[in-house]
């Protein structure tokens, strides 16, 4: 099963060390539908850019589990 994940960051988060960010990055495609991207200057924080895109991708998979 390759469960649908939203995946946001920013691209100045300073509190997850870049090998992590590299492994999440090689892992999640082979794992998962995966949907999300990088906010620019974002640190390790959430703006209103993504908590709109996140509503959206929740919009959508509770379309997508109402339709089955």
């Amino acid at each position: 099963s390759r469960p649908a994940v939203f995946r946001g960051r920013g691209s100045a988060d300073d509190v997850i060390p870049p090998a992590l960010i590299a492994h999440t990055s090689q892992w999640l495609p082979d794992h998962a539908d995966l949907s999300g991207r990088v906010y620019t200057g974002l640190t390790h924080s959430i703006s209103e850019e993504e908590l709109g895109d996140v509503h959206q991708f929740l919009a959508l998979w509770l379309e997508g589990i109402a339709g089955e």
